[in-house]
């Protein structure tokens, strides 16, 4: 039957082999070490497979079956995979991508948001006080917001509102190091561009929904 047709070794211990047979409509998925076969409408690909493509990480796909299956992709298996996927995305595409991208932000902020907050200093502990952090409260409140916005309204302007506000702690970062803060922070700068830039190709990929 026509169709796009990979063989692959997953990232387990056991790294077995596989072949995924992209259709039309469906996945065909049979692990050749153990005969074992599933099948994944086209309807359920976001929810049970996902690209990962973050530069400058390795390509991988992960597939959720009984449990979830990791692969590495080279540049042309990441291709067809994409292709299959089409040009333009379906509704489920979107939504799926949305949870993935907001699974932790509610909790995130709201850390943020408690370890902006004015500590008192402790003469025992020899521990000088911390000042309000206004921004940093704002970058927790509007963190918070945006996860429960995620929830109730499930619209592909989330990506880019979500990108603004890691370009946002980008900018707080490179101000906070240039003030004094160790250099090290810069690490997590290194780690928050690759995922603002990947919100800004997600926001234009499904604003064609």
């Amino acid at each position: 039957m026509e169709g796009i047709h990979l063989l692959l070794q997953d990232r387990t211990m056991k790294q077995k082999e596989w072949k995924i047979s992209f259709y039309p409509e469906y996945i065909n998925i049979e692990s050749l070490s153990d005969s074992k076969e599933f099948k994944i409408d086209r309807n359920d690909a976001s929810e049970k497979m996902e690209i990962i493509d973050i530069f400058p990480f390795p390509k991988q796909l992960i597939i959720r079956l009984e449990k979830k299956v990791p692969f590495y992709l080279n540049k042309v298996n990441h291709k067809k995979i994409k292709e299959w996927f089409g040009k333009k995305p379906i509704l489920n595409d979107m939504f799926f991508a949305l949870k993935r991208r907001f699974k932790w932000v509610i909790l995130l902020g709201i850390f943020i948001f408690l370890s902006s907050l004015p500590i008192p200093a402790d003469t025992e502990l020899a521990l000088e006080a911390l000042p309000i952090d206004i921004f940093g409260i704002f970058l927790g409140l509007t963190l918070v917001i945006l996860g429960i916005i995620s929830k109730i309204w499930k619209v592909y302007l989330l990506f880019l509102l979500d990108s603004l506000w890691l370009f946002l702690v980008s900018m707080k970062l490179l101000y906070d190091v240039s003030n004094g803060y160790s250099i090290y922070w810069l690490i997590l700068l290194i780690i928050l561009i690759p995922f603002a830039l990947k919100g800004f190709s997600e926001y234009k990929f499904y604003k064609q929904i």
